[in-house]
């Protein structure tokens, strides 16, 4: 009977209707309908039928359609703390991780999503979420996030009518960016915004990327992130920010995305993106090293580790962009991986994507 009543009160009006004209569409008498609709007999399927008053006062019987569930989720594949003043993001992962062929990994790979530039007309959307897959089905590969994730211009943005240039709005793109990084999300171990996010921030106080890493759970940071990640035992630091050269040769864009150096001590890895290139510059540092037993010196040396400069590339293609219009060269169309091996070493790889085309298709390392 239950089953019978949903399949008939689904093409009621929308208000509903009294326990008459559900008895008559059903053909069952009144008393029984009535006997059945008070008991609050369960419906099968979540649907659920409520009972209201009309303005006569006449008693009336509405059928509300199951509600869908909220997407969830994945538990995250790491831990982390973060310092009182939020400026310093400790990453912890386990040492149980496994590699894309289920065997024990031998490094976990760090993957940068910087200067995607979600919901322009040019993005290169395709490349985008080949990498979004590759994330999703390698366990020890992570993400991060460095700015300009979302196109969001605005009426007065720079560069005459940007907004024009965008497929979705930025309410659009932040809506379905959500959709897009909740198979990752879990796997995204920081997230700071760009320019191109801040121009809500500085009109409305409200920053559209931090909308998204709320809705699903990615550590965020304001400004500039000092991260370390630990892994088995050994422990690397990164310096994150998504940069503001605006230098057209490798050494003034290098020259950026290392000036911190000079005071920050997160030294193995320094990361930047804005300039929409690819370019990662090795360099060797002595350190001082001391080791004590108790009280007393046992022995010292001079340790010379490596630090990568490190700039991402950008999914933002070249032709038909305000950066053609301008003069600018193209940026790069290569993608990188920061690899962090079992032993403690670490390197930066990349792969070239077809360079004689608007439409490359993705070369995955």
């Amino acid at each position: 009977m239950a089953t019978k009543l949903i399949e008939k009160l689904l093409a009621l009006k929308p208000q509903g209707c009294s326990v008459e004209e559900i008895a008559h569409r059903l053909k069952e008498p009144v008393d029984k309908v009535r006997s059945l609709l008070i008991g609050g007999s369960s419906l099968p399927g979540n649907y659920q039928l409520v009972k209201w008053m009309n303005h006569l006062g006449a008693e009336n019987y509405q059928l509300l359609p199951p509600e869908e569930p909220e997407p969830t989720v994945h538990h995250r594949a790491f831990r982390f703390l973060r310092s009182k003043d939020e400026s310093y993001h400790r990453v912890f992962i386990q040492d149980d991780v496994t590699d894309i062929n289920g065997k024990p990994a031998k490094c976990i790979e760090l993957f940068p999503f910087s200067d995607v530039h979600f919901g322009h007309k040019r993005c290169d959307e395709s490349n985008f979420m080949r990498d979004i897959k590759e994330v999703e089905k390698r366990p020890n590969r992570l993400a991060f996030l460095n700015g300009d994730v979302m196109e969001n211009a605005l009426g007065d943005s720079a560069g005459g009518a940007a907004w024009a240039e965008q497929r979705l709005t930025p309410h659009e793109q932040y809506k379905e960016l959500i959709n897009i990084l909740r198979p990752i999300a879990h796997k995204i171990v920081v997230a700071r915004p760009g320019n191109h996010e801040q121009r809500t921030e500085k009109k409305g106080l409200i920053n559209p990327l931090e909308v998204v890493c709320d809705h699903l759970r990615i550590p965020y940071f304001a400004g500039p992130s000092n991260m370390e990640i630990v892994w088995r035992g050994y422990r690397w630091t990164f310096f994150i920010k998504h940069g503001t050269s605006g230098s057209n040769t490798p050494g003034g864009k290098l020259n950026s995305v290392g000036k911190e150096r000079a005071y920050n001590d997160f030294r193995n890895f320094h990361i930047m993106g804005h300039v929409h290139d690819e370019m990662t510059h090795k360099v060797t540092r002595a350190l001082p090293r001391r080791e004590f037993d108790g009280q007393n010196l046992k022995r010292f040396w001079i340790e010379y580790p490596k630090e990568y400069k490190v700039i991402c590339p950008s999914y933002l293609l070249y032709s038909g962009t305000y950066a053609e219009s301008a003069g600018y060269s193209p940026g790069s169309r290569n993608v990188i991986v920061i690899q962090l091996f079992n032993n403690g070493d670490y390197h930066v790889v990349s792969s070239k994507r077809r360079q004689d085309s608007d439409n490359e298709e993705n070369s995955i390392i």
